[in-house]
């Protein structure tokens, strides 16, 4: 069974591998929690001495989403066994409040291996090496060029991997719009029909005032009948 409780953005994600052992760019994924649910969340990596994950294992509040870091560890390796690297995300939902992140490592490993509804996302990894930029002075040009095109494919990752992270900045922007209005709707409900109870009752009230207001003025009037009676029973006899 197919199960769609959060989704991993982006998919797929562009690493470029760097011939310079100091410049490892850290890289970003955002997974969102499609639920009103706490997820637990995983990041197995076949390759862990190529890549690192952090958080390897967390948790995401309801409807909420969080960022995971990824970085290559070996800047030395061959295209080929970079491309041997593989990361899925195990997501598995929780029915009761999550309060840490050590809570949230217990129970992934209590309960990955069960039987339970969860959902695996594969990332795709697209890896790319780093362009060598020859030096020679009798190669200004070449050079120049491979400067611009190592720029233009650093500037293309980059603007994917951001672009991808804005889009999801937005979704969460508007799904928590969406909550907030069925929050203020529903406090609007409750408030008309708070008002609407108050009507009642004032005009149950009013009611009830002008009812004894007409008994009051009936009661005048028949004491005030007898009253007449009585006296001309007396005085004109």
């Amino acid at each position: 069974m197919f199960n769609n409780f959060a989704k991993v953005e982006p998919n797929p994600l562009s690493l470029i591998i760097s011939k310079d052992s100091q410049n490892k760019m850290p890289y970003n994924i955002t997974i969102q929690n499609l639920t009103d649910k706490y997820l637990i969340f995983g990041l197995l990596i076949n390759t862990k001495g190529i890549l690192l994950a952090k958080p390897a294992i967390s948790y995401i509040l309801p409807n909420q989403n969080i960022s995971v870091e990824i970085n290559i560890i070996k800047n030395n390796l061959s295209l080929d066994e970079y491309k041997k690297s593989k990361i899925v995300v195990i997501i598995i939902p929780y029915n009761e409040e999550i309060k840490s992140v050590e809570q949230a490592k217990n129970l992934f490993q209590i309960l990955k291996n069960k039987e339970i509804d969860k959902q695996e996302i594969f990332i795709d990894l697209n890896f790319t090496h780093e362009e060598i930029i020859d030096t020679d002075i009798n190669n200004t040009n070449n050079s120049n060029d491979e400067i611009n095109k190592k720029e233009e494919k650093i500037l293309f990752v980059n603007y994917t991997n951001i672009r991808s992270q804005l889009m999801a900045k937005k979704e969460e922007i508007l799904k928590n719009l969406q909550i907030n209005r069925k929050k203020l709707e529903n406090l609007m409900e409750q408030k008309g029909v708070i008002i609407e109870k108050t009507k009642k009752k004032i005009k149950k009230k009013y009611n009830f005032d002008n009812l004894i207001m007409i008994s009051i003025i009936l009661f005048g009037l028949i004491m005030g009948s007898n009253f007449a009676i009585l006296y001309n029973k007396l005085f004109h006899k």
